[in-house]
């Protein structure tokens, strides 16, 4: 009896245990979230994975520590350590990662800056050079644009005047060709010499 007893109240501080370790972990959670951000569907499948972890967890303590037997003081640790937690830290833990990883940031991108330092340095002298030689081909570049587009239009033109030219022509053989049947309908005298 005195054995089970020292087992139940073992189980409900491994239970204590665990509850403050899952709400330190949802607190990580937490600040990882506020410093990604996420839509509503990330966050709730992010949830759902917690508390698939969490059911995990704890099965696996009632097996380890209780020979497999779920048993109410594993629930109610796990609750009390949760609550305890928050109680005690609130929001403390999610403010100090999210100030940790702002500070480790801005340390790493200073160093980043330092040690790449010497190379924008280069970059600044070898810099001018090219920016020289880039506004001259530019240049020449958009001349011969320039001139290639000038042609193109002015091979257009010509297809146009071409196709104007073409049509005045048919438009005049047309013509013609109406004025001479109509002065051969109109003189009876050349289509009798025509029939001869």
């Amino acid at each position: 009896m005195e054995l089970s007893y020292h087992i139940g109240i073992a189980y409900f501080l491994w239970s204590l245990l665990a509850g403050s370790v899952l709400a330190l972990l949802y607190d990580v959670l937490r600040a990882v979230r506020k410093m990604a951000g996420g839509s509503g569907f990330s966050v709730n499948t992010e949830d759902i994975l917690f508390f698939l972890f969490a059911g995990i967890i704890l099965f696996w303590m009632a097996f380890y520590k209780n020979g497999g037997q779920l048993r109410w003081q594993g629930f109610l640790g796990t609750v009390a350590g949760f609550i305890i937690y928050r109680c005690i830290f609130r929001d403390f833990i999610t403010n100090a990662m999210i100030r940790f990883c702002g500070i480790f940031i801005n340390i790493l991108t200073w160093i980043l800056k330092m040690v790449l330092l010497p190379l924008r340095l280069v970059y600044r002298i070898i810099k001018k050079p090219f920016v020289v030689v880039g506004w001259y081909t530019r240049q020449s570049a958009q001349k011969a644009e320039g001139a290639m587009r000038l042609r193109f239009e002015r091979r257009k033109m010509r297809k146009k005047c071409r196709k104007a030219e073409k049509k005045k022509r048919l438009a005049e053989q047309k013509r013609k060709k109406q004025q001479n049947k109509e002065q051969y309908l109109s003189n009876p005298q050349q289509r009798k010499n025509k029939t001869r």
